[in-house]
C-alpha cells in the first residue's frame, strides 16, 4: 500500500437550503467534490446521494475515511423563513426582573413559584397550573417546550418540575421535544437562557432529521469513523452531542469564532494579567476558522495523549481513577474537565473528578511521577524523549 493511501481522509459535507455540497480531503489536498440538491421532503435523499457520487471518483474508499465533519444552515434557514416547530415557552417566575418581558413566540406562560439567587426554593412551582397550559397546547398540536426558571443555574428543581409535567400530559405519546435552561447553559444571564432554550426547541426536530441522514447515509457506505457538527462559531462538537443542543447551529459566521476568542483573551487579561498562550481545541478538533484565531493570538495549539471521559454520565470516581492509572505512562498530558452539564456534560462531572484526583495524585507520586505545568513541560520535554507520543500531538 503507498504511504499516500495509508494517509487518512476527511469527509465534509454541508447541507444548505438549496444545494448539499460533499468534498473528499487527504492531507489538506482535494480529492473530489460534488453537489446536489438539497431534497427538504427527505433529507436522507441529498445526503445518500452526495456520498454515492463523491466516492464513485474512487478517489479514496470509505474504509479510509478517519474523521467526517457536517455542516448545515437548515435551522438558520428555518428561523429566517419563520418555518420553525411552534414552541410552548413556560417561564418561571420569581424575584427582580418582570420575566414576562421575555417572553417568545405566540404560546408564553409564566408559572408560578420562585428560587432566589443562592437557589433556595421561595415558592414551589404550581405543578396544575404546568398542567392546564400543557395540555391546552397540546390541543393545539404543540409538541415543542422550553422551560426556563430563575436561578435555574442554582437549583434546576423548577425546570424539572416543568419538564416532569410535560412528560405526563403527553404520557400516551407523542415523545415531546423538552428544552430545559440549565441544560443549555451555565450563566445567571435569565433573558438568554429564555432564547436559548426556545430556539433549541424550535429547532430541535429539523436538526434531528439532519442527524438521522448523516448517520444512516454513513452506515450505508460502510463508513465508521468518528461524525462532527461544524458549529457556528468555527468549532465542532460530535454529532451525537448535537442532538440535545442544536442551537449550537444558530449562531452563524467565523465573526463568533473571532468574539469568543477575544473575551476570553480580555477575561484571562483581567484575572491573571497575562493573556492566555495556549489553546486546546474542543474534542481536539481544529477548524481553518480556529487555526487563523489562533495564529492571531500567538497562542500554542495543544493536544493530549490520556483522557478518562470523566464527563460523561455512567462513569464513577472510581472508573476515573482506574482509566488514569491504566492509561498513564512516562510524559502524558493528561487531559481532565472542570466543566458540567452546561457544556455537554453529566450533572456533577466536575466532582466526580476531583473525587478520584484525591486517590490518583498520591499513587503517581508514589511511582516516580512528577507535575509540570505547560511551560515546564515544552521547555524540558520533547516529542522525540517519549516514544509512546503521537507524532506532533503538541505541535501541528
Amino acid at each position: 500500500m503507498s504511504k499516500e493511501r495509508k494517509t487518512p481522509v476527511v469527509l465534509g459535507l454541508d447541507m444548505g437550503g438549496t444545494h448539499t455540497d460533499a468534498v473528499l480531503l487527504r492531507g489538506g489536498t482535494l480529492l473530489a467534490s460534488v453537489k446536489v440538491p438539497t431534497n427538504h421532503q427527505d433529507l436522507l435523499v441529498s445526503t445518500r446521494e452526495a456520498l454515492h457520487a463523491l466516492f464513485e471518483s474512487g478517489a479514496a474508499f470509505p474504509a479510509d475515511v478517519s474523521r467526517a465533519t457536517f455542516g448545515t444552515t437548515l435551522a438558520v434557514n428555518a428561523v429566517v423563513q419563520d418555518a420553525c416547530a411552534p414552541v410552548g415557552l413556560l417561564i418561571g417566575a420569581g424575584p427582580g426582573l418582570d420575566p414576562g418581558w421575555f417572553g417568545l413566540g405566540s404560546h408564553t406562560a409564566l408559572v408560578p413559584g420562585g428560587v432566589d439567587h443562592r437557589g433556595r426554593e421561595i415558592v414551589p412551582p404550581d405543578r396544575e397550573a404546568i398542567r392546564r397550559v400543557v395540555g391546552q397546547w397540546r390541543k393545539e398540536g404543540l409538541a415543542a417546550f422550553a422551560c426556563v426558571a430563575k436561578f435555574s443555574t442554582r437549583n434546576p428543581a423548577h425546570e424539572d418540575a416543568m419538564a416532569e409535567v410535560i412528560r405526563e400530559v403527553f404520557a400516551d405519546g407523542p415523545e415531546p421535544v423538552i428544552a430545559l435552561g440549565h441544560r443549555l447553559s451555565g450563566r445567571l444571564n435569565f433573558p438568554r437562557r429564555i432564547a436559548t432554550a426556545y430556539w433549541n426547541a424550535a429547532v430541535w426536530t429539523l436538526h434531528n432529521r439532519f442527524a438521522d441522514a448523516v448517520e444512516a447515509s454513513l452506515k450505508d457506505m460502510g463508513i465508521d469513523a468518528p461524525a462532527y457538527l461544524l458549529k457556528a462559531d468555527g468549532g465542532a462538537i460530535p454529532l451525537s452531542v448535537s442532538r440535545e443542543r442544536p442551537v449550537e447551529a444558530l449562531l452563524s459566521g467565523p465573526a463568533f469564532a473571532r468574539r469568543d476568542f477575544e473575551a476570553c483573551t480580555r477575561l484571562h487579561r483581567e484575572l491573571t494579567g497575562q493573556a492566555p498562550v495556549y489553546f486546546r481545541p474542543p474534542w481536539g478538533i481544529s477548524t481553518p476558522v480556529t487555526n487563523r484565531c489562533v495564529r492571531h493570538y500567538h497562542m500554542k495549539r495543544i493536544l493530549w495523549d490520556v483522557m478518562a471521559q470523566d464527563w460523561e454520565k455512567p462513569t464513577t470516581s472510581a472508573m476515573i481513577a482506574q482509566r488514569l492509572k491504566d492509561r498513564v505512562f512516562d510524559g502524558a498530558v493528561l487531559c481532565l474537565h472542570d466543566a458540567g452539564e452546561d457544556t455537554g456534560g453529566a450533572k456533577g462531572a466536575p466532582m466526580r473528578t476531583i473525587d478520584a484526583l484525591i486517590s490518583v495524585i498520591p499513587w503517581l507520586k508514589s511511582r516516580g511521577y512528577e507535575f509540570l505545568t505547560l511551560d515546564q513541560y515544552i521547555k524540558g520535554v520533547t516529542a522525540h524523549d517519549i516514544p509512546q507520543r503521537k507524532k506532533n500531538i503538541l505541535w501541528p
